[in-house]
């Protein structure tokens, strides 16, 4: 198999291991969501406990369940997974760990479901209006910039 086709089977597995993980994720929260609703329904039969119950429960967003966009980005880039780490202007990216040049609080602590740690590749985890990152070059050299990641074709 040619190193390019290993890459693109990597990549599907990743997405598929995704989908399947919110496939699971997303069926355990309805079971829930639904036997939960049985029991509010059924409390509601007894007087004494329908003066007592809480609100309806609502559905809960699976936002931290997405398929992760690898090669270019869709609306704001914020699922954005790949590894592009340079920005418009050729500018190196920071590791969003480091403090250096540019001090930040875009962390992997501050921004845990957001695909920051371990590297310095372009993220947008304050879904901004692409993805970016902080500059790896102390001024003049721009903070920040925007990275050279392609928009998703539409269909």
């Amino acid at each position: 198999m040619c190193p390019a086709d290993k890459k693109l089977e990597e990549k599907f597995k990743k997405l598929l291991a995704s989908f399947e993980l919110c496939h699971r994720e997303a069926k355990v929260m309805k079971n829930g969501l639904q036997q939960c609703k049985a029991e509010v329904s059924a409390a509601k039969e007894h007087a004494a406990i329908r003066q007592a119950i809480t609100p309806e429960p609502q559905e809960r967003k699976l936002e931290h369940c997405f398929v992760p966009e690898m090669d270019c980005y869709t609306g704001y880039g914020h699922y954005y997974r790949g590894t592009v780490n340079v920005t418009e202007r050729g500018y190196p990216c920071q590791l969003w760990e480091a403090q250096e040049p540019r001090r930040h609080d875009r962390t992997p602590q501050n921004y845990p479901h957001d695909d920051l740690a371990g590297h310095n590749y372009c993220r947008n985890p304050d879904w901004g209006r692409k993805p970016w990152c902080y500059v790896a070059q102390p001024p003049p050299a721009p903070r920040w910039e925007h990275c050279v990641v392609p928009a998703c074709p539409t269909a």
